[in-house]
């Protein structure tokens, strides 16, 4: 039996459109993604080339702001954010709470604000589409309100590639489960120097699965003040680099539930 934060993860998949089911009994699939092999001009596989996805959202995203400064997000690497340090009245929180992380989409890292009544055992884990817990972070806290700058990274250290992410707060106190909730934010990538959705094999063969197409996710800005709400587009870049290549980046229309085959020539360089 699944436990209750699964099935809170699966009641809020369901109620933002974003679930998946996994393979259908017919023999389709649920799922969305691309897939295909990678080779030179004289159709030879080339393998540990590098797949990175660029989504795109409607409404589009095209900047993010810092209180009245709008930055491309191309810039926004270039532009080292502070963490902010908010005063909260009342000083001690009046229930515990988890907020929405700002800034969502979110490039290198973000904050993650949340707030405990009393003394508590806090739990936060990340996990991908995929519920797989990728980061957890645990520990005694007294009331108050926290802030955990989370960047981008699994538990082994290694950037994760741009898409759809979830992190959950558990409270307990006295072992018991006192208090759980979810969110969802994205890891916005947009160019061959950004990590990876995924590596081409010895055969050339790539995928990339679970794309979060027609998700809706809370816009937020560098305050944490929320924009708005955006959704994923099902229009894709797929960008391609090794060395010694040149880089390729295709244009992909997505089609949801449907593995799309994407097929890519490189010319060395």
């Amino acid at each position: 039996m699944r436990n209750k934060w699964v099935n809170i993860f699966l009641l809020v998949l369901v109620l933002t459109g974003c679930g998946h089911n996994g393979p259908t009994d017919d023999g389709g699939t649920s799922i969305t993604g691309i897939q295909g092999t990678i080779s030179n001009l004289q159709g030879n596989p080339i393998d540990s080339v590098s797949i990175v996805v660029k989504y795109f959202f409607n409404p589009p995203l095209d900047t993010v702001y810092y209180g009245s400064k709008a930055l491309t997000l191309r810039k926004i690497r270039d532009f080292i954010y502070p963490i902010k340090r908010d005063t909260f009245p009342p000083p001690v929180p009046t229930s515990d709470t988890l907020y929405q992380n700002y800034p969502n989409p979110f490039m290198e890292q973000t904050p993650i604000k949340y707030a405990l009544k009393y003394n508590s055992y806090m739990i936060i884990k990340f996990f991908n589409f995929q519920e797989q817990i990728i980061r957890k972070f645990e520990g005694d806290k007294q009331p108050g309100y926290y802030i955990l700058c989370w960047d981008g990274k699994d538990s082994l250290g290694i950037p994760l590639g741009s898409g759809l992410y979830y992190y959950q707060l558990k409270v307990e106190r006295d072992s018991e489960c006192v208090f759980e909730d979810i969110k969802d934010m994205f890891l916005y990538t947009n160019d061959a120097q950004d990590p990876p959705n995924t590596i081409s094999d010895s055969n050339g063969f790539y995928s990339v699965l679970y794309m979060p197409i027609g998700c809706v996710i809370c816009q937020t800005d560098f305050d944490g003040d929320i924009l708005g709400e955006i959704t994923v587009t099902d229009s894709i870049d797929v960008i391609v680099s090794k060395d010694s290549y040149k880089i390729i980046q295709k244009k992909v229309k997505l089609t949801k539930n449907t593995i799309t085959t994407v097929n890519i020539l490189m010319e060395a360089e």
